[in-house]
């Protein structure tokens, strides 16, 4: 069994389809791991889709901003360190 997240419900669609051509189980959270409040959700739904027991988690969130960092608004800057240092 599988749950994965993205916050991109077309990725989320195709990654979920793909995967139960292959056989797996898959549940799925639309999810900005960015969002404290939104991975909270998230943990919330994966306990209790597996009844509080997870075997492996992978996280696998990151994002960059193709701009130099001199360039970075207050805004960049925050999502950039919750997506790939808070989400962790």
């Amino acid at each position: 069994r599988v749950h994965t997240c993205a916050r991109d419900e077309t990725q989320l669609q195709e990654i979920s389809r793909e995967w139960q051509a292959k056989g797996f189980q898959v549940t799925t959270s639309l999810c900005d791991v960015s969002s404290r409040d939104q991975r909270e959700k998230l943990m919330e739904t994966v306990s209790s889709l597996f009844q509080g027991k997870l075997n492996i988690l992978v996280n696998n969130a990151g994002t960059c901003i193709t701009k130099p960092t001199t360039e970075y608004t207050a805004e960049d800057f925050s999502f950039l360190m919750a997506t790939n240092l808070e989400s962790a």
